[in-house]
């Protein structure tokens, strides 16, 4: 199943923007859903990884082992800046820091605690549960649906193959398709 655009939305307007932990949550969530990152590579994300100056984020070592670019929307660069301003100091590498019970810094957000806390902030914001890898089928589902072509979405998602991208999106094919044709083809043939 995937996310929409609305409950992205929803998730994100339902969390406050006053901890680190809480900033720290909102960039997560616009990463998975406006940049399509898998949450492995999210996981494994540095700050250096963001050029924000180019607008483009690197995702390093993604599936295959391949890096890719993905365009950086404005939203996901103030994201960004709002938690690295209040980000606690930390001997990682990686972006993002888990807390631990008490709200302090526990070492590297690992992969299973981003899905505890997309699992954890849908329950508090009352809507159904929504994995990691549905925020990437929405992407894929908006940029179709608003025009993109599957070679865009495989690039973004970081697919090896474009038909690997077809096969996870024929049903929009055939939808979209007809969608289309009937839009063009209105009046015709009465």
């Amino acid at each position: 199943r995937r996310a929409a655009l609305d409950e992205y939305a929803s998730l994100l307007d339902s969390i406050p923007q006053g901890s680190w932990i809480d900033l720290r949550d909102r960039l997560v969530i616009s990463v998975l859903f406006l940049c399509g990152l898998r949450r492995n590579e999210c996981a494994s994300l540095t700050a250096a990884d963001f050029r924000t100056h180019e607008h483009l984020l690197i995702v390093r070592h993604g599936k295959g082992g391949h890096d890719r670019i993905v365009p950086l929307l404005p939203a996901v660069e103030r994201a960004l800046v709002a938690y690295l301003w209040i980000r606690p100091d930390a001997q990682t590498g990686t972006l993002f820091l888990a807390a631990n019970g008490a709200g302090k810094p526990a070492g590297a957000m690992s992969s299973s605690a981003i899905y505890q806390m997309l699992r954890r902030r849908c329950r508090v914001a009352g809507m159904r549960n929504l994995n990691p890898h549905s925020f990437r089928h929405g992407l894929a589902m908006h940029l179709l649906n608003q025009g993109g072509d599957m070679s865009l979405v495989q690039k973004v998602l970081g697919h090896a193959q474009i038909t690997t991208t077809a096969k996870h999106y024929a049903e929009w094919l055939t939808e979209g398709m007809l969608r289309e044709f009937a839009a063009k083809m209105r009046g015709v043939g009465r």
